[in-house]
């Protein structure tokens, strides 16, 4: 169980550490800002613990509050990530092929564009699979 528990926490806050690094200067300029992302985060990542542990306790309305947002998260959180490092493994393609042939960066792919897009993109998909979840 432990281990299951590691590899959890290591992948699952990994991917919320990675989005907020790279949406941290796009979006949440500023300490408050940057606290209460930081905060949101944290929350997200042991929401699934918490629903487990209101589960045990008997206590299923307050793990259906926490379950709702927190697994709507996870499935935003995982399209985003996979999205992201899809983009950022293209970057770096373009990155490399610039270096090796002296041209510059296209506009569209700087890491604030990048980031605003997958946003946008990873919000669209997420919605129609909620829908979708909704609609079976």
């Amino acid at each position: 169980m432990s281990l299951f528990l590691i590899s959890f926490l290591m992948l699952y806050g990994g991917m919320h550490a990675y989005a907020f690094f790279r949406l941290r200067h796009t979006l949440f300029q500023g300490h408050t800002r940057t606290a209460l992302m930081i905060g949101w985060l944290i929350l997200m990542t042991c929401a699934p613990l918490l629903v487990r542990m209101f589960e045990v306790a008997s206590l299923e309305n307050a793990a259906l509050w926490v379950a709702w947002p927190g697994y709507i998260w996870m499935g935003w959180i995982f399209i985003f990530t996979t999205i992201l490092l899809a983009v950022d493994a293209l970057r770096i393609v373009v990155w490399c092929a610039n270096r090796f042939y002296g041209t510059s960066i296209p506009g569209f792919l700087t890491v604030a564009s990048t980031a605003k897009i997958v946003l946008f993109l990873s919000l669209i998909v997420s919605g129609y699979a909620v829908y979708e979840a909704r609609n079976i």
